[in-house]
C-alpha cells in the first residue's frame, strides 16, 4: 500500500500519545493490506441495506464511519437505520418476522436510542411497540413504501459521499500544540483546585474555632482571627476573576482518597443504635462516597455496597432500622437509600427487602407535614415506583388516594415534593390497576387545576398522566362533559413548543375511539428500568441542621477509622482541622428520576441536575 499524507498525521498521533503497539499494527496493514476505496466501501454497505441485512450492515457502517463524526446527522440516520431494518422484514411481506424485530427496536429504544425521545422528530416512533399494526397507522403508513425506503437509501449515499469527499490537511504541529496547552491546562487546574481547597480547609478551621469559642470549648486567638480575615479578603479580591459559583461549590471525592473499609464494623455500629449522632455521621459518610464521586467510581462504590450488604437488605435490616423511634437517624437513612435508589442496581438491591415498600409507605402517611423526611420518602417510593412489583404494593396501599390528597393542597407543598408527587402519581397511573384506581377517583379536577401551573417539571407529569388515563372510556367521556378538549387548545395555543406537542398527544388519546388501543401498559416485560446510567456526579441536596456538631469528625475521615487493618478506631468526637464537608445544604438529596418517556412507560433516564428539566415529550 503506498503510503499518503493521512498516514503520516496517523503516525504522530500515534507516537504523541506513545500507542507503539497500534503503530506498529497500523505499519504491518499498510504493507501487506489490499487498499479498498470508499466508493468500495460505500458499495458494501448500501448492499446489506438493501438485503435489510442489520448485523452485516452495521458492523461495516460503525467500522467505516470515525468516531469524530458520530454527531448530528450520523445520530439521525442510525435511528432511522433501525428503525427501517425493524420494519424491513413487513415491507417485504414477512410479518412473521415483526415480533422479533419490534423487540430489537425496542431495546434500542431504552438504550442506545433514549436520548432521542427528546426530540420531536423521533418521539411518535417510541409508540410504534405499542401499535397492533403499525403499516395501517396514520402516523407511519408512509414508512412502508419503497418511497421511503428509496429516500432513506440516498440520504444515506449523500452522508457517505461527505466522508469520501473529506481531505484532511496535515496538522503534525497543531496536534503538537494542543497536546502541549493540554498538558498546562490540567497543570493549571489541578494548582487552581488545590488554591481553592486550601483556602476553604483555612476558613474552616477558623469557622470551628470560632464555634468552640462561642460555645465555651475553647480560647480563641481573635487578633490572629482578624489577620486572617484581612488576608481572605484580599485573596478573594485578587482572585476575583476565578471566582465562579462558589456558593454552590460541592467538593468532589477522589478515588484515590478512599480507603478499604472494615464493613462488618461498620455494621455493628450502625445497627447497634447505640449513638444517633454517630449513626447519623457514618450514614451521611457513606452517602457523600456516592455524591461527591464521579459516575464510575459511583457505581463502583454502590457495587461495593451491594456486596457486603451495606444494609442488611437480606435480614430487612432497612426497613426494621427505618421503623427505629430516632427521626433523625430515620431521615438519614431515608437520605441514603434515596441516593442508592437512583441506580438501576440498588433499586434492585433495595427491592431484596421485601418489607420495604409498606415501610415507606406508611412512613410517608404519619408524616403530616412535608417535612425533609417525607421529602426523601416520596423520593425513594418514585424511584422504586419504576419496577412493577413496588407499584402494585404501593397502589393496594393507597398511594394514589394519598397523593391525589397531597396534591390537592399543592400550594403547602415544596417544589421537591410537588415534582416528585406528581412523577410518582404519573408511574402509577400507568398501570392497569392504577387506572382503576383513577377512574374511581374524581381526579381530572385536581389535574385541571394543575395543568397549567408554572413548574414545567410538574406540567410534564401532569400530561404524562392525562395521557395515561384517557384510554379509558370513562375518563374521556367525563373529561369531554369539562370541556377539557377546550381547556387543552388553549393552553396549547398559550404554551412553548415544547408543550405543544405533549398537549397534542393528550389530544390525540382523548380523541382515540378504543379503549386502551393507544397504549397499554400490560404488555410491558415486569422490569423497566434497565439502562445505562450517564451521568458524571449525582447532585445531594443536602440538609443543614443542629444535628452534626462541630467537635464530630465527618465524612471520609471519619470512614478511615473503619479502614481494614491493625490500626485502631479513634475516638468519633475527636475535632478536626481538615474536612470541608460538615455542612449540608436544606434540600432532600437527588432530584426526580427522570423518564425515559410518557408514551412507552416509566423508564428513568437518572440524571440527577440540581435543577431537573424533565420535559420529555418535549
Amino acid at each position: 500500500m503506498e503510503l499518503n499524507e493521512t498516514h503520516g498525521i496517523a503516525h504522530f498521533y500515534l507516537v504523541l500519545n506513545n500507542l507503539t503497539q497500534t503503530l506498529d499494527c497500523l505499519q504491518n496493514e499498510i504493507n501487506s493490506a489490499k487498499i479498498i476505496t470508499h466508493k468500495e466501501w460505500h458499495a458494501i454497505i448500501l448492499k446489506y441495506y438493501d438485503e435489510g441485512n442489520r448485523k452485516k450492515f452495521f458492523e461495516n457502517w460503525e467500522r467505516y464511519i470515525p468516531t469524530l463524526w458520530k454527531i448530528g446527522e450520523y445520530e439521525k440516520l442510525a435511528f432511522f437505520l433501525n428503525f427501517y431494518f425493524t420494519i424491513f422484514p413487513v415491507i417485504q411481506g414477512k410479518k412473521d418476522a415483526w415480533a422479533q424485530e419490534i423487540k430489537v427496536f425496542k431495546e434500542f429504544l431504552s438504550t442506545k436510542g433514549a436520548d432521542f425521545c427528546k426530540t420531536n422528530e423521533f418521539l411518535p416512533f417510541y409508540a410504534l411497540p405499542h401499535i397492533p399494526n403499525p403499516a395501517q397507522h396514520p402516523t407511519f403508513q408512509k414508512y412502508f413504501t419503497q418511497n421511503w425506503v428509496q429516500e432513506l437509501r440516498t440520504r444515506i449515499t449523500k452522508y457517505l459521499q461527505t466522508l469520501g469527499d473529506y481531505k484532511p490537511q496535515n496538522n503534525s504541529q497543531d496536534l503538537i500544540r494542543a497536546r502541549n496547552h493540554e498538558e498546562y491546562l490540567r497543570a493549571a487546574i489541578i494548582e487552581s483546585n488545590n488554591k481553592w481547597t486550601n483556602f476553604a480547609f483555612s476558613l474552616l478551621g477558623i469557622s470551628k474555632q470560632l464555634l468552640a469559642h462561642i460555645g465555651g470549648l475553647g480560647e480563641a486567638n481573635l487578633e490572629l482571627m482578624k489577620k486572617k480575615v484581612l488576608e481572605y479578603e484580599r485573596f478573594l479580591i485578587s482572585s476575583e476573576d476565578s471566582v465562579s459559583n462558589t456558593s454552590s461549590f460541592i467538593p468532589v471525592i477522589n478515588k484515590e482518597s478512599f480507603v478499604a473499609l472494615n464493613y462488618a464494623a461498620i455494621k455493628k455500629d450502625l445497627f447497634s443504635l447505640a449513638d444517633e449522632l454517630k449513626n447519623c455521621a457514618l450514614l451521611q459518610a457513606l452517602r457523600w462516597r456516592l455524591t461527591r464521586s464521579s459516575s464510575s467510581v459511583r457505581r463502583q462504590v454502590l457495587e461495593e455496597y451491594i456486596s457486603h450488604d451495606i444494609l442488611r437488605i437480606n435480614e430487612s435490616g432497612l426497613s426494621k432500622l427505618l421503623q427505629s423511634s430516632s427521626l433523625k437517624l430515620v431521615d438519614y437513612l431515608s437520605k441514603l437509600s434515596n441516593v442508592i435508589a437512583g441506580e438501576v442496581q440498588g433499586r434492585s438491591y433495595l427491592l431484596k427487602d421485601p418489607q420495604l415498600i409498606p415501610v415507606l409507605v406508611s412512613l410517608m402517611k404519619k408524616e403530616e407535614k412535608d417535612t425533609l423526611l417525607r421529602q426523601n420518602i416520596i423520593g425513594n417510593l418514585q424511584k422504586l415506583s419504576l419496577r412493577r412489583g413496588p407499584q402494585t404494593i404501593m397502589i393496594e396501599s393507597k398511594v394514589i388516594e394519598w397523593l391525589v390528597m397531597a396534591l390537592r393542597n399543592y400550594q403547602d407543598l415544596s417544589e421537591y415534593s410537588l415534582e416528585y408527587c406528581s412523577a410518582l402519581l404519573m408511574n402509577l397511573s400507568l398501570t392497569t390497576i392504577g387506572k382503576d384506581v383513577c377512574e374511581r377517583l374524581d381526579i381530572l379536577p385536581l389535574l385541571a387545576s394543575l395543568i397549567s401551573h408554572d413548574n414545567p417539571n410538574l406540567r410534564t407529569y401532569i400530561n404524562g398522566t392525562l395521557y395515561s388515563i384517557f384510554t379509558r372510556l370513562s375518563l374521556k367521556q367525563k373529561a369531554l362533559k369539562m370541556g377539557f378538549d377546550k381547556i387543552l387548545r388553549q393552553l396549547h395555543d398559550d404554551s412553548e413548543e415544547a408543550f405543544k406537542k405533549q398537549i397534542l398527544f393528550i389530544l390525540e388519546q382523548l380523541k382515540c375511539e378504543y379503549e386502551d388501543s393507544c397504549y397499554s401498559d400490560d404488555e410491558q416485560e415486569e422490569e423497566n428500568d434497565n439502562f445505562d446510567e450517564d451521568s458524571d456526579q449525582v447532585s445531594d441536596e443536602e440538609d443543614v441542621d443542629e444535628l452534626l456538631d462541630h467537635s464530630a469528625i465527618l465524612g471520609e475521615e471519619l470512614l478511615r477509622q473503619y479502614q481494614l487493618g491493625p490500626e485502631s478506631r479513634a475516638s468519633f468526637y475527636t475535632p478536626y482541622s481538615n474536612d470541608i464537608s460538615s455542612i449540608d445544604r436544606q434540600r432532600p438529596s437527588n432530584t426526580p428520576v427522570d423518564f425515559y418517556d410518557l408514551i412507552q412507560g416509566h423508564r428513568p433516564k437518572s440524571k440527577v441536575p440540581r435543577t431537573p428539566v424533565l420535559n420529555k415529550l418535549a
